[in-house]
């Protein structure tokens, strides 16, 4: 599902669509000039209020899946490929 959403908004928001995959996942080290000019779309992982303060009337849309699957596709995800920054992965890591 998340790959053909990818498809969705790249064909609709083609150069606009800025991936957001590690460089910002916390409100706090979303900053001014942080997000490409001409973006008007971000995909990628990261906490919900990350870019308020930069784009307060942005609308969000977010992936909800089953809870169990979702566990263990994270357990897998941050065994595979760590972001020290969250701390789930970072407690699992230690």
């Amino acid at each position: 599902a998340g790959t053909t959403f990818h498809h969705l908004l790249r064909a609709t928001h083609g150069r606009g669509l800025w991936l957001n995959y590690g460089t910002a996942f916390t409100r706090a080290e979303a900053r001014e000039g942080l997000v490409p000019t001409g973006t008007d779309c971000i995909q990628g992982h990261f906490l919900a209020d990350t870019f308020r303060d930069l784009l307060p009337t942005a609308r969000l849309i977010t992936w909800v899946r089953d809870p169990v699957e979702r566990v263990v596709s994270n357990y897998h995800h941050c065994r595979r490929s760590p972001d020290l920054r969250d701390s789930c992965c970072r407690a699992l890591h230690e």
